[in-house]
């Protein structure tokens, strides 16, 4: 039986709260992929097919080894086992990562302040405030991108309480969330387009606990028309990687 001939099977549903939004009238892609990926065990890698409204009834199907999120008729994403192939480099230091935040592109080119990840209207404790830049003393590196600059960006982080679920423990899809903007930013820091994320793959690693520091960075890993490659990562502060991602985002417009 293949995968479009499978009797579909209703796992539960899902309403995402305008709380989590990306752009205002649609919700983050990160957290979106983080909540349908709580149904795979393990890593998992989601493609968001549309936009993923909010405040809408949203239902999680089995497909075969596959996983579909609907609205009505609507496909919004597609979801299966398997996390992201991806070399995860050196975590910059604490002092580094918490300089760069000054450096923050979206402080004075924000595409979506409200964003709940890394909006800069968002309060401490309502968004992520994740807010990652590049080292303004660093030379751009350079990678096998057609001549472009490899970006980097990053930052500290402490989960605010108010995230916290059982045992003080960050849930998992909050950090698929985390791990989406800084991924975005590492490209969007030349301040030239608008991208959305397209596919996401991720692996935790290690479970994060609010009220800890971390440090999180975002790369550019390539670049095919208007597609971007990208990774990110959040690290301990000795450096260990406690999870990482690899994203797919598409160009819709330049700026």
């Amino acid at each position: 039986m293949t995968e479009q001939s499978a009797t579909a099977e209703p796992l539960g549903t899902l309403v995402i709260d305008q709380r989590y939004c990306g752009p205002p009238d649609s919700a983050n892609g990160g957290y979106t992929c983080g909540r349908l990926a709580e149904y795979i065990p393990g890593p998992a890698t989601v493609r968001l097919m549309k936009p993923p409204p909010l405040g809408r009834r949203l239902d999680v199907v089995r497909l075969g080894h596959q996983l579909e999120l609907r609205h009505g008729e609507d496909i919004i994403a597609r979801a299966w086992p398997g996390g992201p192939e991806i070399e995860v480099p050196a975590a910059p230091s604490l002092q580094s990562a918490s300089a760069r935040r000054a450096h923050y592109a979206g402080l004075d080119e924000s595409i979506f302040p409200t964003c709940f990840v890394c909006g800069i209207a968002r309060e401490d404790g309502d968004g992520l405030r994740i807010h990652a830049g590049r080292d303004p003393q660093a030379e751009a590196v350079r990678g096998d991108l057609g001549g472009q600059p490899s970006g980097h960006v990053a930052c500290d982080w402490t989960p605010h309480s108010s995230f916290c679920g059982e045992g003080g423990t960050v849930p998992a899809h909050l950090i698929w969330a985390a791990l989406d903007c800084p991924s975005g930013w590492a490209f969007l820091s030349d301040g030239d387009e608008i991208a959305l994320l397209g596919e996401f793959s991720a692996h935790i690693q290690e479970a994060l606990h609010c009220g800890l520091a971390y440090i999180v960075a975002g790369w550019e890993v390539s670049r095919e028309r208007r597609k971007r490659l990208t990774g990110s990562a959040i690290y301990a502060l000795d450096g260990r990687p406690l999870a990482w991602a690899r994203a797919t985002w598409i160009v819709v417009a330049d700026r």
